[in-house]
């Protein structure tokens, strides 16, 4: 008996991309936190090589720009590259032609070939009908960017035909288990069960023998990332909750058949005409990093004198996080140069691992920065107040080393400080 075909798919994303993580990481903080997705293909890439599985790589706009080498890894192993709409953003009609094709043509620039497939930057139920006709007037031969499997895109085990009169749809399977409602063919959803519930959920997922489609992150095998401390109990699970047993997840999903990228399953060709949409007036790099943008204000005029602020960050056991640190206060003095002055206060709350050397090694040399050490763990108040004691300036505030909060956030709220004693947020 012929094992079951299945479907492979790979959302090419940072870790600090992912839905949960998007209440608390702005697209303007992305370029300041450490890259991982290098290592994250790389490994990925392995793994499937060793265990003889392939899969379709979607693979968005922000990538394709700034690490056009891993396409190149990805199709030197087998796989298939294919489109991904904007991180994070409900696709526009005005402008999603000429988004595709920029697009195309980053990802053929690469050493991708045609492109016959595209998925959504953000899960979504339906496909628009603009949509729909954008893809087909550009050639796509399908879309996989529903959420949950219809009665209609169950997936066909012939080869696709040579012309088509719509995009083939396809999902993820979803099934109803236990308490727990529905559960989809992903990692994700495989990992919020433990072992017992999650052999019966795939036991479910591919009982009907048709086949599946089953969706993963690129981040997925990459159980030492960073840390996001802001995040809700319900965010952090779907980020983190057992990232160990990923490997282990996706063995027992390999072993229910065959894998293979969605253009090998159905056999789709390139069957495409002079696309319609010219590519448009290439849009800067940094297009993305402009949404909701940071206003200065402007209320203390124009003036040659600055105004001091000091910013005081407690650190404990942060020695991993010291370059987004670093990255996060440069981005800041920038963003506040014309009009306040900002003096960095570092203090290492008793440390047990390297923070307080590399704060050393990194920090004590620049002229804004001043490095302040507990010889024991007081906790975040005492390091707060230490940080206050040793400020110079009348302005004083403080934020978080690992990227909980967006620091830009401060740009917003220092004016506010003129009229009042104390000024907070939360996000």
């Amino acid at each position: 008996m012929a094992a079951t075909a299945h479907i492979l798919t790979v959302n090419v994303e940072e870790y600090f991309q992912a839905l949960p993580l998007s209440r608390v990481l702005r697209p303007r903080q992305w370029t300041v936190l450490p890259s991982r997705v290098d290592r994250n293909i790389d490994e990925l890439l392995a793994f499937f090589d060793q265990r003889g599985v392939r899969a379709t790589f979607f693979v968005p706009r922000w990538h394709a720009e700034r690490q056009p080498e891993i396409i190149a890894r990805i199709l030197a192993t087998g796989h298939e590259i294919a489109a991904r709409g904007r991180l994070l953003e409900e696709a526009e009609q005005q402008s999603f032609s000429e988004d595709l094709a920029l697009l195309e043509a980053l990802l053929q620039g690469a050493g991708a070939g045609e492109i016959m497939g595209y998925r959504s930057g953000m899960p979504i139920r339906v496909l628009e009908e603009w949509q729909q006709a954008a893809l087909l007037s550009r050639g796509y031969r399908y879309d996989a960017s529903l959420e949950c499997e219809a009665p209609s895109s169950r997936m066909a085990r012939s080869p696709g035909p040579t012309t088509v009169d719509a995009v083939t749809a396809l999902a993820v399977r979803s099934c109803r288990f236990f308490s727990r409602g529905r559960i989809l063919s992903d990692c994700s959803s495989l990992r919020s069960l433990p072992g017992a519930k999650r052999k019966e959920a795939v036991a479910a997922l591919t009982a009907a023998g048709d086949g599946m489609l089953f969706s993963m992150q690129s981040w997925e095998l990459d159980s030492d990332q960073p840390r996001i401390t802001a995040l809700s109990r319900k965010e952090a699970t779907r980020q983190y909750g057992r990232l160990a047993e990923s490997r282990e997840i996706l063995e027992s999903v390999f072993a229910t058949g065959n894998f293979a990228s969605i253009q090998a399953t159905f056999g789709f060709e390139p069957d495409r005409e002079q696309r319609e949409t010219p590519l448009a007036e290439e849009t800067p790099l940094d297009e993305e990093l402009c949404a909701d943008p940071v206003e200065l204000s402007t209320t203390h005029g124009v003036t040659t004198e600055r105004m001091p602020v000091s910013m005081i960050v407690p650190l404990y056991n942060e020695q991993e996080g010291l370059d987004y640190l670093g990255n996060s206060m440069s981005l800041l003095t920038s963003a506040l140069e014309k009009e306040y002055s900002m003096q960095y206060i570092l203090v290492d709350d008793g440390s047990n691992d390297d923070t307080w050397q590399g704060l050393q090694h990194r920090y004590a040399a620049r002229d804004n920065c001043r490095l302040v050490r507990h010889e024991a763990n007081l906790g975040v108040s005492a390091a707060i107040l230490t940080g206050i004691r040793a400020a110079t300036s009348e302005i004083v505030c403080s934020m978080d080393a690992d990227g909980s909060y967006d620091p830009l956030v401060l740009a917003k709220m220092l004016p506010l400080i003129e009229e009042a004693d104390l000024v907070t947020a939360s996000p």
